[in-house]
């Protein structure tokens, strides 16, 4: 027994030094010496439930209050440490299966990719650092999206994927649901003539997505049963911990309160005449909101350009490997549409995102991380021969300019939260 134990670690030595590596990482790095915990923003998300009414951003606090009988601070943060670190140790494995399939003269150049897909600040660092946030879930399900897709007879459920991220916030329809899309298309069209079944799922789950979607869109304010007063004492009385009810996202976000001015109800401004002006109201009302907390943010810009300056060199490498993807992709016109639809998925998933929340770097991070999962599930599916191109990048003489950028690179994170 202890032998087939021993035999199963030494299998999987490349997952367990990730994993590994990941979770000093985010303890010296980002936390700074400090194991991660939730606060009265991330533990919030996790008391609340469809008791408010049948909304997005409730999922997370749903799926907590149908597994635990009490919301106290103490469980609700081992739960999701307990939870975040099974998601790592999925990720490790994913990552192992990679290198592992890789071809022995790429296995280094791929090795440097997955560092600097675990590391960084445009990655897994500011999940960290707002230990618990809704966004975290996008990636839970990106981990199982990613092995239902991969598996023959699970692949069926993949649209239920589409929904759940949409249950997680609406913004998946910019972000994640695309990101989804992407990896379905580049499944079904791993050879030549594109695989119908895919093409199948792939289809359902774009309609199941665009009609929940706009359901929620044009239905999520009706759906509310709790009075934003009923809600308050909701809160109070769910709240088990040493701090006060934070109450700002959800009074924003459900009950349409300015998080500016918390006398303002943005919901006032919406329009009562129906049509496509009614649906427009309350994206118009963000932005508008959006742009003035901008106004009064100074600090927060510096942190998010060096933010993106710092990820620029892994960027361009993604780009390049997108429009390689590209040109080699003329005699396949599915694989051709999708990395030309992915071209556009950084600044569809960033653009749209920073329009209507200030939180700019956890909207970059969004960005880069799909893009990042695209390219490495091309590399997974299709094989690294293309790598050879970019091998130059690692010889001898590069190293120690590789080093000092990586270093560089690991050692700065941000708050996701403007």
């Amino acid at each position: 027994m202890i032998n087939k134990i021993k035999k199963k670690l030494f299998d999987h030595k490349t997952a367990i030094f990730i994993f590994i590596f990941f979770a000093v990482y985010n303890i010296l790095i980002v936390e700074k010496a400090e194991i991660p915990a939730i606060d009265e923003i991330t533990y919030t998300y996790h008391i609340v439930d469809y008791t408010i009414g049948f909304c997005t951003k409730l999922l997370p606090g749903a799926i907590y209050n149908f597994l635990f009988p009490t919301t106290d601070a103490v469980v609700v943060n081992i739960y999701f440490f307990v939870l975040y670190h099974i998601f790592l140790v999925a990720v490790s494995l994913l990552l192992e299966k990679l290198l592992k399939d890789t071809p022995e003269n790429s296995r280094m150049f791929v090795l440097i990719l997955i560092m600097f897909f675990i590391t960084g600040p445009s990655t897994f660092s500011g999940h960290i650092y707002r230990f618990g946030m809704l966004d975290t879930y996008w990636l839970f399900f990106t981990v199982l999206f990613v092995v239902f897709l991969k598996n023959k007879y699970l692949k069926w459920a993949v649209p239920v994927f589409f929904v759940l991220a949409l249950l997680i916030h609406v913004s998946a329809l910019v972000s994640f649901i695309p990101f989804f899309a992407l990896l379905v298309l580049l499944e079904a069209s791993k050879k030549e003539k594109a695989d119908k079944g895919t093409m199948a799922i792939f289809a359902v789950s774009v309609v199941v997505a665009l009609g929940a979607g706009l359901y929620f869109v044009v239905n999520e304010s009706d759906n509310i049963v709790l009075s934003r007063d009923a809600f308050l004492k909701l809160l109070e009385e769910r709240n088990i911990s040493e701090w006060e009810s934070y109450k700002t996202y959800y009074d924003y976000s459900i009950y349409r309160t300015s998080y500016l001015d918390e006398e303002t109800n943005m919901g006032a401004g919406f329009s009562d005449n129906g049509g496509l002006l009614a649906l427009l109201s309350p994206l118009i009302i963000q932005i508008k909101e959006t742009f003035a907390a901008y106004s009064s943010m100074d600090s927060y810009f510096e942190d998010s350009f060096r933010s993106v300056a710092l990820s620029l060199p892994v960027i361009i490498f993604l780009y390049m490997y997108a429009v390689s993807s590209l040109k080699e992709s003329r005699n396949n016109p599915v694989r051709w549409f999708t990395w030309l639809c992915t071209l556009f998925l950084l600044p569809l998933v960033f653009i749209s995102g920073i329009l209507c929340s200030p939180d700019i770097t956890r909207w970059f991070s969004h960005s880069v991380i799909t893009l990042f999962i695209v390219v490495l599930y091309d590399i997974y599916s299709t094989g690294a021969e293309k790598l050879q191109k970019y091998l130059h990048w690692v010889r001898l003489q590069n190293i120690p300019v590789l080093t000092v950028y990586f270093l560089l690179y690991m050692s700065y994170t941000v708050d996701p939260y403007c």
